[in-house]
Parts: structure tokens; sequence; C-alpha cells
């Protein structure tokens, strides 16, 4: 099976959503700010390709809603 771009970002993804459902789950008050640093590195990741920075500013601007 030949691993694309986007089935890589799509598979860090799900990666990430499962960590946060499993950190979600305690009253540890460094749960949220551990959440928030996986999302922000997500995002920082997505952005170093450009063409990808491009699509997920599209994408979040057309689903803010």
């Amino acid at each position: 099976m030949h691993l694309t771009k986007n089935r890589f970002y799509q598979s860090i993804f799900y990666i990430l959503i499962s960590f946060l459902i499993i950190f979600n789950g305690g009253n540890y008050d460094m749960y949220p700010q551990f959440n928030f640093v996986l999302v922000g590195s997500f995002f920082l990741y997505c952005f170093t390709d450009l063409n990808y920075k491009a699509h997920i500013k599209k994408f979040f601007f057309e689903n803010k809603k």
C-alpha cells in the first residue's frame, strides 16, 4: 500500500484524536494544555507544507460556520 501525503496527514490526525480522547478523561489540570500542544503541533507540522497550508486555510474558512 502506497502512503500518500493526504493519507499520512489523516493517520496523524486520527492518532491525535485518539490521544485527545484518552487524555480528556482525567481530572488533572495539565490535560487541556497537553491537548492544546498536540493540536497546535499538528497544525504547525501541516503548515510546513505550503500546499497543505492553503488547503487547510480554505477548508477552515469555508466551514467556519
